[in-house]
């Protein structure tokens, strides 16, 4: 599970957002999203502080003592630079009348009030936070590495820097051939019209038959393209070492079922595909009739699949059978033959994993019910809705100027070229990206050693906890600090399948792959067809646990439930999140959070059916898992408190159900940090940051949450926190850090807020 999951960028998803989607969807083993976004986030005065009697209070065979909620004595404030820095990041984020605020009541306003002012989107953004912040840092350091010659004064040895140039070339040639809009503009739509033309014709008879009609999603899914069902490998949830074939459902053009729903929404998108079509069909003004049959066709596929909440649910998504049962359940479709024509030779496939079968027995129906000329229609809309990012910017306009309505970005807005280009490399050439990123941003030991020194702080503080919950049986509890401790952890960059800073390493795992300066679309198409052979070869050997999901400069955290494991890019170990030259609590508040968030993702609603060693298993007893259900109740209606402005003048509720695992892995992240950091501040105590306001009052331990809060800062259009609230499992950012602090009684202890009880408790 994905920390954050970013708000969405279009309404129409992409053929690479659909790829990203599928890995996700394989990796992260079917409980949503890392997402990332990657993806989104009490009543007295203050109360001055004085010194008080210090009282020794015993933590494990430590002895230490408690100190009260008081400042730190003058002179210990940090004067570096560093410092200055961050305390002046603060106090411009913090509202402008922040002593009219009670913290109590509204510490989104009081802490981030102001963070908006300084901080504004772009026309192509749906929202600009502290991740996108670091994202585009990130993105500026990148670009002078991709449109600058190779550095030969790299630290590689002179066996390795040869093929280290090789490598790097091979990126910096596909880089620059998506920045040849010239020659996009010259070929314009023919590479996507000779895709079309390659799908048969509804008088082919192809459309009548079930080999015809497989034969035509074999040629669909080669090119990444999916309707009606999608197809894709994975680690096997019951036997996580084995992988295995996943089937699901085919993707749908708008972000949900209810806008489907959406009058003015289905106006839109209708008359999108009509002049979608019109560009790449011809015959212009002719589509109107076609485009609506196209939409209510993908209406009744959006309508039959799970909703977003059950979609998360592992107990629905995992359904494994026979490939010759699948065949029975759709039987105008061979999908034995579908997955013949992927399987590598000498893997004889005989078992699947369905994930929402109900789909499935509806899928045949639906079929039978509609025209061949429509279903033709359909598969020629999901090919040009695909592959239309990969023509010249006018040639879809149509198509952008409808993602914009849908997240509220002004009709014309663009993106930057050399930004979409970034992307690309990014998903399709990660490992050659990321040995570049971490050369040139010298992430070094040191701040992977004080990564590895939180994370083992808050391992430390759940597996203290887990024998005190007596609502748990015994049993589980052992087998719960078990898995805690054997929590697998990648910090910074892999060091493996492959490792990015061994030349030869990522040469060879993208020997397959060729790219040419001058044919952007056919590298697309390589890239296509490398990324699905690499998949599928998967079915040939064990699970990769190595393999990691996001390259090193990701701004975003995740958990892995199938495996185990969490993963904590470089990207995001920087400023507001990360800093070893602050003081602690700064970094135990940002990535400490997130490190707190992530290892809880493995004891939500759905990561605590999965055990130490990464299988999906009923490792709980009943009682157990009652009693869980019980407290989570307590989230799920906490949340469904909040709401949002909604598009009607209608406060929009959020969704307490579908978004519980995240807001549980708040709660649970913020609470094993803050204590984290209470032990360590306990033995030495942090350094204020210098020239704080005085009538804030500020003292280490407000400053934690000061530094959580500043992580979720954002400022996001109203459109685009609809589509989140409607789709994504993550709260946004406001509504979360207000649900975190509710739960929380140490920062209502820091802030003297007269209710010090939690409004929900679980770990």
């Amino acid at each position: 599970m994905a920390l954050y999951s970013a708000l969405a960028q279009s309404g129409v998803r992409s053929r690479s957002t659909a790829r990203r989607g599928a890995a996700a969807l394989r990796l992260m083993i079917g409980l949503s999203t890392l997402l990332m976004f990657v993806g989104f986030f009490l009543g007295s005065p203050l109360l001055g502080a004085t010194r008080q009697r210090q009282q020794p209070i015993d933590h494990g065979n430590q002895r230490l003592v408690k100190r009260q909620n008081v400042p730190s004595p003058e002179g210990d404030i940090c004067q570096t630079q560093e410092c200055k820095d961050y305390s002046s990041y603060i106090k411009r984020s913090l509202g402008v009348n922040y002593t009219q605020i009670d913290p109590c009541t509204d510490f989104w306003k009081f802490a981030v009030g102001n963070w908006q002012s300084f901080n504004d989107y772009r026309p192509d953004q749906s929202s600009v936070n502290s991740f996108s912040v670091l994202d585009d840092k990130n993105r500026d350091l990148l670009r002078k590495v991709l449109e600058s010659p190779y550095n030969e004064a790299t630290m590689m040895s002179d066996q390795d820097r040869p093929i280290d140039r090789d490598n790097f070339n091979k990126m910096k040639t596909a880089y620059d051939a998506c920045l040849n809009e010239d020659l996009l503009k010259e070929v314009g739509v023919k590479p996507v019209k000779d895709i079309l033309d390659a799908v048969p014709k509804p008088d082919s008879g192809k459309y009548e038959t079930t080999g015809g009609l497989t034969d035509i999603l074999i040629t669909l899914h080669r090119l990444g393209v999916y309707p009606l069902v999608a197809t894709d490998t994975g680690s096997d949830r019951k036997t996580p070492d084995v992988v295995t074939i996943y089937i699901n459902h085919g993707g749908k053009g708008l972000p949900s079922k209810e806008y489907y729903n959406k009058t003015d929404v289905q106006a839109n998108y209708t008359r999108t595909i009509a002049e979608m079509f019109d560009i790449f069909l011809g015959d212009s003004g002719t589509h109107g009739e076609t485009s609506k049959q196209v939409f209510e066709l993908e209406r009744r596929i959006a309508l039959a699949q799970l909703d977003p909440e059950q979609e998360r649910n592992v107990d629905l998504t995992y359904n494994p059978y026979k490939l010759e049962d699948v065949d029975k359940l759709v039987p105008d479709i061979s999908v034995t033959q579908l997955i013949d024509a992927f399987t590598p030779p000498g893997f004889d496939a005989e078992n699947v994993v369905l994930q929402p079968v109900e789909y499935f027995r509806q899928l045949s129906q639906l079929i039978k019910s509609v025209p061949t000329e429509v279903l033709y229609a359909y598969f020629q809309w999901t090919i040009i809705n695909g592959w239309a990012d990969s023509v010249y910017r006018d040639l879809r306009a149509p198509l952008r100027r409808f993602r914009n309505q849908l997240a509220g970005r002004p009709d014309d807005a663009i993106q930057d070229r050399w930004r979409t280009c970034q992307e690309e490399v990014d998903e399709n050439m990660p490992w050659i990206l990321s040995g570049a990123y971490v050369q040139a941003r010298a992430f070094g030991q040191d701040s992977k050693t004080l990564g590895e020194q939180i994370i083992d702080d808050i391992r430390l503080i759940y597996e203290e906890r887990f024998p005190n919950y007596d609502w748990m049986a015994k049993e589980v509890q052992e087998r719960s600090k078990n898995k805690v401790t054997l929590i697998g952890k990648k910090i910074g960059y892999p060091d493996k399948s492959p490792n990015v800073l061994d030349p030869g390493s990522v040469q060879e795992y993208y020997a397959n792959l060729t790219v040419s300066s001058t044919k952007y679309f056919e590298n697309k198409l390589n890239i296509t067809f490398f990324s699905a052979n690499k998949s599928w070869d998967d079915l040939l050997r064990p699970t990769d646990k190595d393999r990691w999901s996001a390259s090193a400069n990701t701004i975003n955290a995740f958990y892995f439930p199938n495996y185990n494991q969490i993963v904590f890019p470089a990207g995001i170990m920087q400023t507001p999140f990360f800093n070893r030259e602050l003081p602690e609590y700064v970094s135990y508040g940002g990535f400490g959070m997130l490190a707190g968030h992530e290892i809880t993702h493995g004891f939500d609603d759905q990561g605590s059916k999965f055990d130490e060693r990464g299988n999906f298993a009923t490792w709980w007893d009943k009682g157990t898992r009652d009693n869980f259900t019980e407290r989570t109740k307590c989230f799920v209606q906490q949340y469904a408190k909040f709401s949002i402005p909604g598009l009607d003048d209608k406060p929009l509720p959020i969704n307490g159900e579908l978004t519980q695992g995240e807001n549980i892995a708040d709660a649970g992240g913020v609470s094993s940090s803050y204590e984290a950091w209470r032990r360590r501040n306990e033995r030495k105590r942090n350094q204020m940051l210098p020239d704080l306001p005085a009538d804030a009052n500020f003292t280490p331990e407000k400053l934690f949450f000061v530094s959580f809060a500043n992580i979720w800062a954002q400022k996001a259009r109203q459109r685009a926190l609809v589509q989140q609230v409607l789709s994504d499992v993550h709260t946004p950012n406001e509504q979360r850090v207000l649900g975190v602090l509710e739960n929380s009684k140490p920062f209502k202890e820091a802030f003297g807020c007269k209710d010090t009880k939690p409004a929900c408790e679980l770990w």
